[in-house]
């Protein structure tokens, strides 16, 4: 599906309740920071970006065809392909970046 496609299709999942905390197969049960942060910013921040550069990585070993034939689950929406999965990937990290915003604004 397009990019659009997957957008309008998680919007109406997001429009009909849908939350995160809902789906216990993909919340940690135990989550720690790295020893010797202590800043919840910094954690983040580390988490962030080494999942990105292990994303990156990862993209780096594939090719246009395997973006469209290796698939995964995703809770909310299904079975998705490689680059169905980084269409989602983009609409979510641009939800959470409207949250820190409108929260950095407030602040």
């Amino acid at each position: 599906m397009s990019f659009d496609a997957l957008r309008q299709t998680y919007q109406i999942q997001l429009g009909e309740g849908l939350r995160a905390e809902d789906v216990t197969s993909v919340n940690p049960v135990d989550y720690r920071y790295p020893e010797g942060m202590t800043s919840v910013k910094e954690a983040l921040l580390v988490a962030w970006n080494e999942g990105n550069d292990r994303m990156l990585d990862a993209l780096d070993e594939l090719d246009e065809v395997e973006l469209d034939t290796y698939q995964l689950p995703h809770p909310a929406v299904g079975m998705l392909t490689l680059r169905e999965m980084l269409y989602f990937t983009i609409e979510h990290n641009e939800l959470h970046w409207g949250d820190i915003s409108r929260l950095a604004q407030s602040a």
